[in-house]
């Protein structure tokens, strides 16, 4: 077994923050455009419109000896320190190795034998597979404005039928026009009041273009469900040593060795197969692997947090309201209140919340 907790590097250093005061575009009500802007700054004597203070500000950054040849800040000191990563697991890991004697057995013959038995071992650590050269997926485009003439006929090189079509188009728009015109010329102003309409709805549908937020596309989130499909035991297969599941083949070896046996076979066989976790494990999964898969052997005393699954660089530590923690580790409600140990006694330490209820 071996557990990993993750750990970052902290270090302290000096930082060069930009701010973000607001100028005349951001005010609430603006007169007028940029121009509106350096007329009011320059009537007002506010802002920095030729940049000077912006340019003395950068040449401050850099253009001096102290802060370009100098550290900023006391040098005699401890600047770095660690705070937790997200994320623990043991990442288990076995290579185990099948060592098989060619022999003859009840009159079988040796060679058929070994053939079945690597055939088994086969069957055990690999698959069999087809061909598969991918897929793609369409999705069409929609431009925001018609293609003028078919495009169909276009694109396919029926150059007479886009420019009938393209004739048609132009003359439809044409038998509309004059129609406007005929009526605006007879005092009919009802088409007019339909051409602003539908302009005012062009407008607004471009604008809500604009404006309609886009789709977000959000990746699957794990489920930490057992993908592996290998189990191994250790020891006597009915009280085992050790009970491991959710394992995962990467690798397997086959070997023989130099020396022909019956029918000129090799004698010896070695097999190597190489097994590991297919995720990382918590305190509560190694647990469960010696207690033949049962779940966990060591839980918190009554009315108490497991400390040990706590940190303080974490922001559920114990003083957070809800410590919450799934898979095979505790779910815990803390009381923010400490615990009293007695009349006379002091309190324990802050890390010792008392609970209001535990689930296993």
């Amino acid at each position: 077994m071996n557990g990993k907790i993750k750990w970052e590097k902290l270090k302290a250093d000096v930082h060069d923050v930009q701010g973000n005061e607001k100028g005349w575009e951001d005010s609430p009500i603006q007169p007028g455009n940029k121009t509106g802007g350096a007329i009011y700054s320059a009537m007002t004597g506010k802002g920095d419109i030729g940049g000077f203070k912006a340019e003395s500000a950068e040449a401050g950054k850099y253009n001096t000896f102290e802060y370009t040849n100098k550290v900023l800040g006391p040098v005699n000191v401890i600047n770095e320190t660690h705070t937790r990563g997200r994320g623990i697991g043991a990442e288990l890991e076995y290579s185990i190795t099948f060592h098989y004697k060619l022999k003859s057995y009840n009159n079988i013959n040796p060679r058929i034998a070994m053939i079945d038995l690597i055939s088994n071992l086969l069957a055990l650590s690999f698959n069999n597979a087809k061909f598969w050269g991918g897929a793609n997926r369409y999705f069409p485009k929609h431009p925001q404005f018609a293609f003028f003439g078919d495009q169909k006929a276009f694109y396919e090189g029926r150059y007479g039928d886009y420019f009938g079509s393209l004739f048609s188009e132009i003359g439809k728009f044409g038998d509309v026009l004059s129609g406007i015109l005929g009526s605006l010329m007879s005092g009919d102003l009802s088409p007019l009041t339909d051409i602003l309409k539908g302009a005012g709805t062009a407008v607004m549908d471009m604008k809500r273009a604009k404006s309609r937020p886009q789709v977000i596309g959000f990746k699957a989130l794990l489920t930490g469900l057992p993908v592996g499909e290998w189990h191994m035991t250790v020891g006597n297969p009915y009280k085992p040593i050790l009970s491991v599941g959710n394992l995962i083949c990467e690798s397997f070896e086959l070997s023989l060795s130099e020396e022909l046996g019956v029918d000129d076979f090799p004698e010896e066989l070695m097999f190597t197969i190489d097994l590991k976790s297919g995720r990382p494990r918590d305190k509560g999964d190694l647990e469960s692997m010696l207690s033949m898969g049962n779940g966990r052997t060591y839980y918190p005393p009554k009315d108490f947090i497991d400390i040990t699954n706590m940190s303080a660089s974490t922001t559920n530590s114990p003083a957070a309201a809800n410590n919450t923690q799934t898979g095979t580790t505790m779910n815990t409600k803390i009381d923010q209140g400490k615990v009293s140990s007695g009349k006379g006694t002091p309190a324990p330490p802050d890390f010792l919340t008392k609970l209001t209820g535990t689930v296993f």
